[in-house]
């Protein structure tokens, strides 16, 4: 008798947990801190320049708490930016938010608010992927199937910032699909130094939920604190992050 209890529990146990890894969870299950603003404007974004940064806004999934993990900067970062978004689920799949995160070539020509300038200006003069983390040879963007434990590299030709390298790590699964950029060349800015290679670190998870698809994304760098260039280093970081969300969001 107590066999059977055992096994009609044990099977109840498993059914629970079966139906609650098929179901999509809410907004509300997996996001604290910026639910309310979220919910009302569809979207939220903090900037922290503080010597404590932290991330905050990230969602309580796994390759969204995956991506918060990641952390390539020697040493603590000096800025992070994240915005977090609500998504109809009439404008997005998993695979759409797949093959839009591979799709680097249509970051070429996207244009962002240049603060000095006071007008938009053109952020990537060029941007394809290449095949290596030094490379110059331009290859195409793998688009086709899953995302899950993909690699590819890419050359940014930044407006400001001069042309980076950066590594992207892919993730994919039933519900999600995220991405991390490293970058794997310096930054110069006015003959310095400004960023090193590994210190620019990016994020950016979609995941399914009941009400919407849920987009988070985060910048993650350690840059120099040199007076001269410092503001304009950090406004053009922070510039980078509105880009990437310009760049997903254009091709929903």
């Amino acid at each position: 008798m107590k066999s059977a209890f055992k096994t009609i529990l044990s099977a109840g146990i498993l059914a629970v947990i079966s139906v609650s890894s098929a179901s999509a969870f809410y907004v509300s299950d997996v996001v604290e801190e910026g639910y309310r603003p979220l919910m009302r404007d569809g979207k939220v974004e903090k900037i922290d320049d503080s010597s404590k940064s932290t991330l905050s806004l990230t969602p309580a999934t796994d390759l969204s708490k995956k991506i918060a993990d990641y952390n390539s900067l020697k040493g603590d970062p000096t800025l992070i930016k994240e915005k977090l978004m609500l998504v109809s689920k009439d404008e997005l799949t998993v695979e759409k938010a797949s093959e839009i995160l591979r799709s680097i070539s249509k970051m070429e020509g996207l244009t962002y608010y240049s603060h000095t300038a006071k007008k938009r200006k053109v952020l990537y003069k060029k941007a394809y992927c290449v095949n290596g983390p030094d490379s110059t040879k331009k290859v195409a963007d793998k688009t086709e199937g899953s995302a899950e434990n993909l690699v590819q590299y890419c050359m940014l030709d930044d407006n400001s910032l001069g042309k980076i390298n950066y590594e992207l790590n892919y993730h994919q699964n039933e519900k999600e699909v995220a991405v991390t950029f490293k970058n794997t060349t310096d930054v110069e800015f006015a003959f310095v130094t400004a960023v090193e290679d590994e210190n620019i670190n990016i994020g950016v998870s979609v995941t399914e939920c009941e009400n919407g698809y849920l987009v988070y994304m985060y910048i993650r760098a350690k840059y120099k604190k040199i007076s001269v260039i410092e503001g304009r280093i950090k406004d053009s970081l922070e510039a980078r992050l509105d880009a990437v969300y310009d760049w997903f969001m254009s091709q929903i």
